[in-house]
């Protein structure tokens, strides 16, 4: 499939779509009470951050290699179990689909 560019493109819009849009685009009046609501604000920094930050990346092995190990980390551990409590994908919910992604796209 393609050149890289467009594994890179095939790769960061799926994120974008299905992991990083969704926590963007949830609204604090979804949660009823305070410390969740700062809680989102906080999650949505944080999942700027790194959207902003995958979009940086130079190809697409380095996109499927940084996801992967954005899974295990200790830090994106805290934020997932974070998402989880406030109902919002996480990254190790999408891994299966991003894996398949990779597969078809020949990225390794």
């Amino acid at each position: 499939m393609g050149g890289d560019s467009e594994k890179r493109k095939k790769l960061l819009d799926f994120l974008n779509q299905k992991a990083f849009e969704p926590v963007l685009r949830a609204s604090k009046q979804d949660y009823s009470n305070e410390a969740d609501q700062k809680l989102l604000a906080d999650v949505q920094r944080r999942t700027k951050s790194e959207q902003e930050r995958f979009a940086c990346y130079e190809n697409a092995e380095k996109v499927k290699q940084m996801f992967e190990g954005d899974l295990d980390s200790r830090p994106a551990k805290k934020v997932q179990a974070e998402l989880r409590k406030l109902g919002l994908p996480t990254l190790p919910d999408l891994e299966e689909e991003f894996e398949q992604i990779c597969e078809e796209s020949g990225v390794k």
